[in-house]
């Protein structure tokens, strides 16, 4: 029988964990070991996990005695723990419903090919309101197309190319289990570096090196609007530039997959979200050394749709004001 482990990170999301580990530990699969890792975390979070201490399914239980500063490092120790050869990363504030593994776990063990398998989510809002077919209805909508609307598999180069390059389709890391052998493709070193777009650059690492399934069924529930960045780190400006980071790291490797097309089309959104990053600088009051900083990295990814995108940014300004 096929074994899961199954990885928790927690930081302050005390008021969700009884219901995410329990939607592990109730699962219809029960060949799993459960990994709890909390990020010293300041409400009581402790506390709940601790009742979980003796639980036989629980492998580890460990907690930071300071915060990381990035769930990724996180990540990394659960791998490091985890015993089984299929992974799970149950985000600390979502929750599964109890069928998760039972329907995504033989995707990866009847077909050899198939490293990633993900389902649809539905997502909850701050007062437990489930909102049904919000992702599905987005990558439909985003890509005109009625793809999530049916099961498949496919070369997960094939799905990098057609969506992932251009947008993150896969929900989060909640909805998926994969092969613990893929993460020899994934950049740690590099993976640390992102607050925003880690998840979108962890599935891309994957899908370069297997083939994908998917299930339209929505057995994940992803709580939004509850993560920890600390007040004053959210940017625009740095969410933009981390979408560049992600998609120029593998651009070398997979453009020639790329049809002139597809290339054209890529070309033209990265124009667009450097011009957001842009704008954004040019109205908000940044301090310059984020200005400067931000610019250099724009313009050194691409220096001629830099050029192009900063004049028709400082034009429209101009045009405004």
């Amino acid at each position: 029988m096929f074994a899961v482990s199954v990885i928790i990170p927690n930081y302050n999301h005390a008021k969700f964990l009884n219901k995410r580990i329990d939607s592990v530990l109730n699962q219809t699969y029960q060949n799993l070991e459960l990994i709890i890792l909390d990020d010293c975390s300041t409400d009581n979070s402790r506390e709940i996990i601790e009742q979980y201490r003796n639980h036989s399914k629980v492998a580890h239980i460990l907690f930071n005695e300071t915060n990381s500063g990035s769930p990724f490092l996180q990540w990394q120790k659960g791998f490091e723990l985890a015993k089984n050869d299929y992974l799970w990363i149950a985000e600390s504030d979502d929750y599964a419903d109890i069928r998760f593994l039972e329907v995504l776990l033989p995707c990866l063990i009847v077909n050899e090919k198939v490293g990633v398998a993900f389902a649809d989510s539905n997502t909850v809002d701050a007062q437990d309101v489930i909102h049904p077919d919000f992702y599905k209805n987005f990558r439909n909508s985003r890509f005109k197309t009625d793809k999530w609307n049916y099961d498949y598999i496919k070369p997960g180069i094939d799905e990098i190319k057609e969506n992932l390059f251009f947008e993150c389709t896969i929900n989060n890391t909640s909805a998926m289990v994969f092969k613990k052998n893929l993460l020899q493709y994934v950049n740690f070193d590099h993976l640390k570096n992102f607050r925003y777009c880690g998840d979108w650059f962890f599935f891309v690492s994957l899908l370069n090196h297997c083939d994908v399934a998917y299930k339209k069924e929505a057995l994940n529930f992803f709580k939004y609007g509850t993560d920890n960045f600390k007040k004053g780190t959210r940017s625009v400006i740095n969410y933009f530039k981390e979408r560049f980071m992600v998609r120029y790291y593998f651009w070398k490797e997979l453009k020639p997959y790329f049809s002139a097309q597809k290339r054209k089309q890529l070309y033209r959104e990265l124009g667009i979200e450097m011009r957001i990053q842009l704008n954004e600088m040019l109205k908000r009051n940044s301090s310059f050394l984020e200005t400067i900083q931000s610019f250099t990295f724009l313009y050194h990814i691409n220096k001629s749709l830099f050029r192009r995108q900063f004049y028709n940014s400082l034009r429209a300004y101009i045009w405004k004001n």
